[in-house]
């Protein structure tokens, strides 16, 4: 940005919001409504979609929220397609009543963090991200957080992280 003429720069990092992207105690009701093994709350992006199609052939039930997903023709029996975004206490209630919180980078944008990276933790999600070292730096994997580099090690984290809900519980609280 300098060499483009810019003269003040800051990097301001990824934020959450302490009033919404909290841990809930979700109702029975909310639960029912909100429940899912794997959750992903985002927008439609083609590699995103193929990973979920990916677990969803392997026989993983997925949800999906956010925009854009209608461009998707990926169907399958166990993805069920929200079509529309989930923001403030909503996201919160899905994250709560999701086992496992999918975190996407957004290729387009050479992301190596995201707004959801800090917001999946700030609600004591478990998040499992794509690796980089950006969110690592943020949060230990395997101790804050979970992590993969491409649909094998995606799959392998999806089995072993279902299979154990006591490690998975105690990483979503130390995030």
């Amino acid at each position: 940005l300098y060499d483009l003429g810019a003269r003040h720069v800051h990097y301001l990092s990824n934020a959450y919001c302490s009033k919404e992207h909290i841990p809930l105690e979700v109702s029975s009701t909310d639960y029912i409504k909100y429940k899912s093994d794997i959750t992903f709350v985002g927008g439609y992006e083609k590699a995103r979609a193929e990973d979920i199609y990916f677990l969803a052939k392997k026989g993983f039930s997925i949800r999906i929220w956010g925009n854009n997903w209608h461009k998707c023709n990926l169907k399958h029996k166990n993805i069920k397609y929200e079509y529309r975004a989930a923001y403030g206490l909503e996201y919160a209630k899905i994250i709560s009543s999701s086992k496992i919180a999918l975190g996407f980078l957004r290729k387009i944008n050479r992301d190596e963090e995201t707004t959801r990276t800090v917001e999946l933790t700030a609600m004591k999600g478990f998040m499992l991200a794509e690796r980089s070292d950006a969110q690592k730096k943020l949060f230990k994997e395997g101790i804050e957080a979970e992590y993969f580099i491409g649909r094998d090690e995606l799959l392998k984290q999806v089995e072993y992280y279902l299979k154990n809900d006591k490690k998975r519980q105690k990483i979503a609280l130390n995030g």
